[in-house]
């Protein structure tokens, strides 16, 4: 039992860091391309002032997204709340 849950917690650390050394120009990448990503999604979410009980702020990090057809959704949502928020506040966003 205590070998099954010292694996469960050590593995991914120890498997993430043999994955780096052996595939480090892939691991590079994958990095540039997951900040670009992020960045992207923050540039994008709605502002957290416009959420309400009738308008809630709708996955604030991009955690759901796994997919094109998801990050569209996400970039729909994120549109659609914006909208609601200046509607019922009468301004612009920041």
């Amino acid at each position: 039992m205590f070998c099954g849950v010292l694996g469960f917690v050590i593995g991914p650390s120890v498997g993430r860091v043999w994955y780096r050394i052996g595939n480090t120009e892939l691991a590079r990448s994958l990095d540039a391309k997951e900040a670009a990503f992020f960045k992207h999604i923050k540039a994008n979410r709605s502002d957290p002032n416009f959420s309400s009980a009738s308008n809630p702020l709708p996955d604030f990090y991009g955690e759901k997204i796994n997919s094109l057809h998801g990050y569209r959704r996400w970039l729909r949502k994120q549109r659609e709340h914006e909208r609601k928020g200046t509607f019922k506040l009468g301004g612009k966003k920041k």
